[in-house]
């Protein structure tokens, strides 16, 4: 458990995936869409610290290539999140900066990037539902 559920990691990556898509403005809209995108990355951000953490102190009760899988996307996911941070409030975070945030000047990046934030919270849900 890392605060309340555990999967409330998931929760959090599909409230920040559907705010990466409103802040796009492709499908929808929502209002003060640049702010509660920060909010949400925060939050998103401090859950996959949590997310890292609790794998390690629960690694006899998961199979090794789940834990290792589960790192790697929460990794991915960290800097991701961590990019479209300093894009946002145009922060010089080391590497990120220089690699990854000159391509968010591509709306259909940042939508992927929103649509990988849902599709794989959504995955992880079903794997935790159904004891894959």
């Amino acid at each position: 458990m890392k605060l309340l559920v555990e999967i409330e990691d998931q929760l959090a990556g599909i409230a920040a995936g559907i705010m990466v898509i409103a802040f796009t403005e492709r499908y929808f809209k929502i209002p003060y869409s640049k702010t509660l995108l920060i909010i949400s990355l925060i939050v998103f951000f401090i859950f996959l610290i949590l997310d890292i953490i609790y794998n390690f102190i629960d690694v006899g009760g998961q199979h090794i290539g789940w834990m290792l899988l589960g790192l790697i996307h929460s990794l991915i996911e960290m800097a991701l999140v961590a990019s479209l941070f300093s894009w946002l409030i145009k922060i010089n975070i080391p590497y990120l900066t220089e690699l990854v945030v000159p391509y968010f000047d591509n709306p259909s990046i940042v939508l992927g990037v929103g649509f990988f934030f849902v599709i794989g919270s959504l995955i992880w849900l079903v794997i935790y539902f159904t004891d894959f």
